[in-house]
């Protein structure tokens, strides 16, 4: 209350053409910047001390001047007839940095890329990818100047090489001929088997790993196939100053009321590299309240973290719907929390359909996150009560 929203640049909606917007009125205070990549279905902004929401609508790009602890309710659709709906809150301070990313889909991809290579591998150019088994591809594109990245063999069975071109400029429909893997520099993976010093009774390890140049990023193991704690990696000379290979070390348990448990943690990861993690504290109790369409979770102490998360899902005959509140360490300080509700329907706008299905059997999770490890845990519940909401 008393607080004034105020954005800065231009607006869609009147009449200018590069998806910003701006609310008329006096800047004041520090400036958040909201960036989608597509428009959202719905964008919105309030204060925590405030009841009202500022709605945004047909821009993918809004400065909000804040003058303190502020909530933003963003809801993305793939298309007008999706079944898949995503609605995330952040709840967020001053302290927490001047942009957030909302996500909102991939850009527009209008250029499409061909070549030829005579061989099995995986493909990616930027935000492009895709599969050859021997002879012609083709993948839609984005523009820009993006590293191809060529991953010989399999996800499934463990890639077995890759090679890397690197500033592949796409400007309009490209092709990069046939590719040759000996003259592109190709590299043999090393499998690399991780694991951790803190692993409890009961709790299973699995393994993923990333590699990203920066402008394209490739799964290198996803943990859930025959090897689920070897990951290849390409040598330390393949790889830029800038490049960032990643590896994920999780572990999974069960918690004794039932609920899935999981801690995990990530590393920029070098061959040669000590192979043993320690994984993060597990969460502690947690006490879920659950309604139709509300989600309430208390704690009394928390592992060391950035934001919490909590999350809701549910797919029933190709409708997904996600919704998810995360708060950040300072928005829990600012006001002593030890509990957090995800209840989206005070946002305006928010549509029924967007809503979880209660006889779907939702899923629920808690989880925490920093300094490149996570914590939560996760269950089912049956939701269907007249009036539970």
């Amino acid at each position: 209350m008393g607080h004034e929203v105020v954005a800065l640049a231009v607006v869609l909606a009147m009449g200018c053409s590069d998806g910003t917007m701006r609310i008329p009125g006096t800047l004041q205070g520090p400036v958040i910047s909201l960036r989608a990549t597509q428009a959202p279905a719905l964008l919105a902004f309030r204060y925590e001390d405030a009841d009202a929401w500022q709605i945004f609508t047909g821009a993918t790009t809004v400065d909000v001047a804040i003058a303190g602890p502020y909530r933003v309710a963003v809801v993305c659709r793939s298309s007008a007839t999706s079944g898949t709906v995503q609605i995330r809150e952040l709840a967020r301070t001053p302290d927490d940095g001047d942009t957030l990313e909302l996500g909102c889909g991939p850009a527009p991809a209008p250029f499409l890329v061909t070549g030829e290579l005579q061989d099995t591998a995986d493909i990616a150019l930027g935000l492009a990818s895709t599969s050859t088994s021997s002879g012609a591809f083709e993948m839609l594109s984005t523009p820009g100047t993006f590293d191809l990245v060529v991953l010989t063999g399999d996800l499934f069975n463990g890639y077995d090489g890759a090679a890397i071109r690197r500033d592949v400029p796409v400007t309009g429909d490209t092709s990069l001929g046939e590719l040759d893997l000996a003259h592109e520099g190709r590299v043999a993976t090393t499998a690399t088997t991780l694991g951790a010093t803190n692993l409890a009774a009961g709790e299973r390890l699995s393994v993923s790993g990333v590699l990203d140049t920066g402008t394209t990023q490739v799964w290198l193991a996803l943990g859930v196939f025959d090897n689920p704690t070897v990951v290849p990696l390409l040598p330390n000379a393949a790889l830029r100053a800038t490049d960032h290979q990643r590896v994920q070390v999780s572990a999974s348990g069960t918690t004794p009321g039932g609920l899935t448990s999981s801690r995990r943690v990530t590393r920029d990861y070098h061959i040669g590299d000590p192979t043993a993690f320690t994984l993060p504290e597990p969460l502690g109790p947690v006490a879920v309240d659950l309604a139709t369409y509300r989600l309430s979770a208390t704690w009394t102490s928390l592992p060391a973290y950035d934001t919490l998360s909590v999350a809701r899902q549910s797919f029933a005959e190709h409708r997904f719907r996600s919704h998810q509140l995360t708060l950040t360490r300072s928005f829990i300080e600012a006001f002593s929390l030890t509990s957090a509700t995800l209840d989206l329907r005070d946002v305006p706008g928010i549509d029924d359909d967007w809503l979880l299905d209660p006889t779907a059997n939702p899923t629920y999770s808690l989880s925490v996150t920093g300094d490149g490890a996570s914590a939560g845990i996760a269950g089912v519940a049956a939701i269907a009560t007249a009036g539970s909401r």
